[in-house]
């Protein structure tokens, strides 16, 4: 069983049932959000004799990256981010290029994509640094992006989840300039999806199911011949099971780092404003300038709207997330970018009554394409570094980490896209022409 003490010992063999191909007996997730949450739901539905026991750092599930989300559900938006807009810091970094450097803190604009880039923090920050210069992929395919947003759209509109209630709202998205719907996307409100699938294993799998809040992991402790022995925690205990799974979002760089594995992710912040108004608009908005619009409720007795903003990708700036309202703070260029998005709302929202303003930190990788699979470590699985496409790529996601980890065929096929090895001994440059 998963256990916790206050000391560390050997680990204990692993017990295989034949029910299942390489059905572990006990799991450890790391990570309260959708990746997480997900990937707990899948393990324990396919193994029915595998326990799950997810640990967060917060009081509750989706207080990270998962609950700071545009509301977005778009197989549509399958650009890569790292196609075109970190090209010139890319290139700025392998050669050295201050002058380069020095026009990273303005808003530039990339095929029309807004990204701010912060020289001093850029510079400064060692992960950014070995990100920029080393892993980042130039115009990856949308194939395997687009393929995991489609299976996981696939997901949510099937028994079991589409049973729970999450404010599913817009019918399709418009993108900018054009007259079509793409009628495969909608838009959901994460937290109450996130919270509805906790209950259902709270619920369906009450014996086997387990998630702590408030809990801290430090480190992970590893054993001679490539295995995790247990996670150490910041309350002095240890945490084991059989093998472990790290869906933790933009921690999952520094927890994979303590058992020797790469995690080639970078945190990216973006923005998003919760506002109220009496328009009606029934479909997901993009925007010229890539700031998108979900509506996420309708209160069509008082005729007014709910709906979530969200846009702008910044690299290299403040990078302490804020737990809990109370701690929650917003620096000038916090408020620049809050205020770019008001203005933009105004514009299609008269009546527009702000009800939240926030930022999150999106984990992404190198070639916009999350890390799902078995790292080096033999026990030891990820699933992170979907970027801004988590909500969407979350159900399928958590599938994906659910067959790998016991050993079935993915359903999505070829999982090799998304193979947290895939960068190993690779020094990514920049294609010519």
């Amino acid at each position: 069983r998963i256990g916790a003490r206050s000391s560390p010992r050997p680990l204990a063999l692993a017990k295989w049932f034949t029910s299942a191909p390489q059905a572990p007996a006990t799991v450890l997730i790391a990570g309260g959000g959708i990746a997480g949450l997900c990937s707990a739901h899948r393990i324990l539905s396919l193994s029915p004799r595998t326990e799950v026991t997810i640990l967060d750092k917060c009081d509750s599930v989706a207080q990270g990256a998962s609950g700071k989300n545009g509301g977005l559900l778009c197989p549509s938006l399958a650009y890569p981010w790292t196609s075109t807009p970190v090209i010139d810091l890319q290139d700025a970094f392998r050669n050295d290029d201050e002058p380069a450097r020095g026009l990273f803190p303005s808003m530039i604009t990339a095929t029309d994509f807004p990204v701010r880039f912060d020289a001093t923090a850029c510079s400064s920050n060692p992960a950014l640094v070995e990100f920029a210069s080393k892993w980042v992929q130039i115009d990856p395919t949308e194939t395997p992006i687009r393929r995991l947003m489609v299976h996981s759209m696939s997901l949510y509109n099937s028994p079991p989840l589409n049973s729970l209630e999450y404010n599913r709202t817009a019918k399709g998205t418009i993108p900018f300039g054009e007259s079509t719907v793409s009628t495969s996307d909608s838009s959901g409100d994460i937290k109450l999806f996130c919270e509805g699938l906790k209950t259902m294993m709270e619920t369906e799998f009450s014996s086997r199911f387990n998630i702590l809040t408030s809990k801290r992991i430090s480190s992970i402790s590893t054993i001679e011949g490539g295995a995790v022995e247990h996670l150490e925690m910041s309350d002095g205990n240890v945490m084991l099971a059989d093998k472990y799974v790290i869906a933790a979002g933009t921690s999952s760089r520094a927890l994979l780092a303590s058992a020797g594995v790469t995690c080639p992710t970078v945190a990216v912040k973006g923005y998003l404003m919760t506002f109220k108004s009496s328009t009606r608009i029934e479909q997901n908005l993009a925007l010229s300038n890539k700031t998108f619009v979900s509506p996420l409720k309708f209160d069509e007795d008082r005729g007014v709207y709910q709906y979530r903003a969200s846009g702008f990708a910044e690299f290299g700036g403040e990078q302490t997330e804020w737990e809990g309202k109370a701690n929650k703070t917003l620096s000038c260029d916090d408020r620049s970018a809050l205020d770019s998005i008001r203005g933009i709302m105004e514009e299609k929202f008269a009546d527009l009554d702000v009800v939240d303003e926030d930022y999150g930190f999106r984990c992404l990788s190198p070639d916009d394409r999350p890390l799902i699979g078995r790292t080096c470590v033999s026990n030891l699985y990820v699933n992170t570094g979907a970027g801004s496409k988590g909500w969407t790529m979350g159900a399928g996601g958590g599938m994906l980490t659910a067959q790998l980890l016991l050993g079935l065929t993915p359903s999505i096929g070829d999982p090799s896209p998304y193979d947290p090895r895939r960068f190993e001994g690779l020094i990514l440059k920049r294609k010519s022409g």
